[in-house]
């Protein structure tokens, strides 16, 4: 499946670009099939390998934004992550370089105050440096 393939390259740290590059149009292709495991899986894995691409962002963060409701607190922080951190590729970089989708944000803001109780600290450690 193309969302492990990518997580799998990205938590590699193995420099690949080419393969995000061409990976992007498929990942888009397919998003229809895409559980929100998924989705939040491809977005993280373009974020962690710093493979900014912002057609991607923009499809899956309107498909994100439709879904939010259906996401679990982890899938809720590695969205907000994901966004907010792409191109940095590194998961402690404090610079604030990514891409924001106000709409989406609200969204996320609004499941997180649902969900606060059954958040990790590091699902709510990842909320609190996205936003």
């Amino acid at each position: 499946e193309l969302p492990i393939a990518l997580w799998s390259f990205a938590a590699s740290g193995y420099p690949c670009q080419p393969i995000f590059d061409v990976a992007a149009e498929q990942a888009i292709k397919s998003l229809h099939g895409m559980d929100v495991s998924h989705i939040c899986n491809v977005l993280w894995s373009f974020a962690r390998a710093g493979a900014r691409n912002e057609e991607l962002f923009e499809v899956f963060g309107e498909e994100a934004l439709r879904r939010v409701s259906e996401m679990q607190p982890l899938h809720l922080a590695n969205l907000a992550w994901s966004f907010a951190k792409v191109q940095t590729a590194d998961e402690f970089d404090t610079r604030r370089v990514g891409c924001r989708n106000e709409p989406l944000f609200a969204a996320i803001a609004q499941a997180t105050a649902k969900s606060t109780a059954y958040m990790s600290p590091q699902n709510l450690s990842s909320l609190l440096g996205a936003f």
